[in-house]
């Protein structure tokens, strides 16, 4: 029984395996994609709602299989179809679709075909989106010797408070992996990631916090079993054999000190988050 279930589960991965290779036969290429979006504009002048989300959902489909790099004007083109079919069904995801691509080109217009006027509910919202805080961005770890192109641009981070296509390169050049992110949506790492030592790096309290928790529950831990050791050797309804009691107290020792270790790196890194939350504030 257990090897025809072994033999089943090893089919099953071959078969997922197959069909995750089965998806880029072809590949997709920034022209389709150029063509998807002028579909999609077209769709929403007509007022066709089903065309538009259609050449929306094939836009981003091509993307798992593009083997071409995106310029940023690739990626803004892309980001006006996706604002384009949300503003037919969620007008407040519009804004951060609006947002990534004014970042991209703040000379950027709407055009009268979309926003007859400036009292448009679509460019009411796209100035609305200029004055929206960027918010915090993340870095890429590429492949080692490769890079990246965050929304077209070698080397950037990847905002999180707005859509992204992230284009990860090996160290031969060839496209690893194209992906499009949602605002905060969680990012692998493709390559190693760097210990960054840096004065700004250590000064940020979180870490510190962190270790503290971490520190405090260890010796927690080791606190009580030194306290259960101890315990077990005062027993006097249950006594341990003459022989066994310095063991015991050995034990009690050792855990006791290791206790007490942690508990004064918990107190060293308590203290120390909490003078860089105090100086952080005041920068």
């Amino acid at each position: 029984m257990r090897s025809f279930i072994f033999v089943l589960c090893l089919f099953s991965v071959l078969l997922s395996t197959r069909n995750s290779f089965a998806v880029c036969e072809t590949h997709g290429t920034i022209q389709e994609i150029r063509s998807l979006v002028s579909a999609g504009e077209r769709a929403f002048e007509e007022m066709e709602q089903t065309e538009l989300l259609v050449s929306r959902d094939k836009a981003l489909g091509l993307l798992r299989c593009l083997q071409e790099e995106m310029r940023p004007k690739d990626v803004e083109n892309l980001f006006w179809l996706m604002a384009l079919a949300q503003f037919t069904t969620d007008r407040e995801q519009t804004l951060t679709t609006l947002q990534a691509i004014w970042l991209l080109d703040s000379d950027r217009e709407i055009g009268e075909a979309f926003a007859p006027s400036d009292q448009h509910p679509l460019a009411k919202l796209y100035q609305k989106a200029k004055f929206l805080p960027e918010g915090e961005y993340e870095p890429v770890y590429p492949p080692k010797g490769g890079w990246a192109l965050v929304n077209g641009v070698r080397g950037a981070d990847r905002p999180l408070a707005t859509p992204a296509i992230v284009q990860v390169f090996s160290g031969e050049g060839q496209i690893v992996e194209t992906r499009f992110f949602l605002p905060r949506e969680a990012m692998p790492s493709w390559g190693p990631i760097p210990l960054d030592l840096s004065p700004v790096a250590m000064r940020n309290p979180k870490p510190w916090r962190i270790a503290t928790g971490v520190s405090t529950l260890v010796a927690g831990g080791f606190y009580t079993a030194a306290l259960m050791t101890k315990h077990r050797t005062l027993d006097l309804e249950d006594p341990l054999p003459v022989a066994e009691i310095p063991t015991w107290q050995n034990r009690t020792n050792a855990f006791a000190g290791i206790a007490s270790g942690f508990g004064i790196i918990a107190l060293g890194c308590g203290t120390t988050s909490i003078v860089f939350t105090l100086t952080t504030r005041g920068d």
